[in-house]
């Protein structure tokens, strides 16, 4: 268990939230609950007991003391033994209840996903990596939007700015003008702790509330994604 990939992924979902409940279907949600997510580690790994973290950076950074450990956990003890030739690691685990900050309804992430999609296409890791650019650039980006209006593109700009004479930035990600309208934002920092990956985007109409939410999933990860509040 935990081997080389889920240490890998946990090292990117850690900028979610640094503290997690692992099990081979993880689910957590970051500090605000504007970012669910759920990592199919059942896909790589083998967590035979769910058992919580309270500091992953803390975490991963003591496994990288060894090179290529073979790690158990003893659900009496609640202690993680990572070993590695001579060397042996012992790291205490939280229980689940005790990081009730990071627990949620399963139900919001399937329930969401389940709905139908008014838009779908495909975000490529290369535009998630020139997203993370630009914001590095213009620092005081705060806001993404997906525009569909003319086709598909991501904005970045200044919250309600874009249409102003203000530095902005775009993506175009498809031609399609068959599709349903819209134009919502999110806080763009929901797109900057996502794992470098590809996904597909999926944004979701709700009709009797008039309410969008965004799904951003590949295999391994499924994020849903709260609007930019007013």
């Amino acid at each position: 268990m935990i081997n080389a990939d889920t240490r890998n992924l946990l090292k990117q979902l850690k900028t979610v939230n640094n503290q997690m409940i692992l099990a081979n279907d993880t689910y957590g949600c970051n500090e605000f609950k504007s970012i669910l997510f759920k990592a199919n580690l059942g896909l790589v790994d083998d967590i035979p007991e769910e058992f919580g973290i309270f500091d992953m950076t803390n975490f991963v950074s003591a496994l990288e003391l060894l090179e290529d450990p073979e790690v158990t956990f003893n659900p009496e003890t609640k202690v993680i033994t990572a070993k590695d030739g001579n060397s042996t690691l012992q790291f205490l685990t939280s229980t689940p209840d005790s990081l009730d900050n990071v627990q949620i309804n399963p139900k919001l992430i399937s329930s969401t996903v389940a709905a139908d999609s008014v838009f779908e296409c495909q975000i490529t890791e290369d535009h998630l990596k020139q997203v993370k650019k630009a914001q590095g650039v213009f620092k005081n980006f705060d806001t993404l939007w997906i525009d569909n209006t003319n086709g598909a593109e991501m904005k970045l700009g200044t919250k309600n700015s874009f249409s102003k004479s203000n530095n902005a930035f775009s993506i175009k990600l498809t031609d399609d003008i068959n599709t349903k309208e819209f134009s919502i934002s999110l806080p763009l920092e929901s797109l900057m702790v996502l794992p470098d990956m590809d996904y597909t985007l999926r944004v979701k109409y709700n009709e009797e509330r008039d309410a969008y939410r965004v799904v951003l999933d590949n295999a391994l990860l499924t994020f849903v994604l709260s609007l930019q509040k007013d």
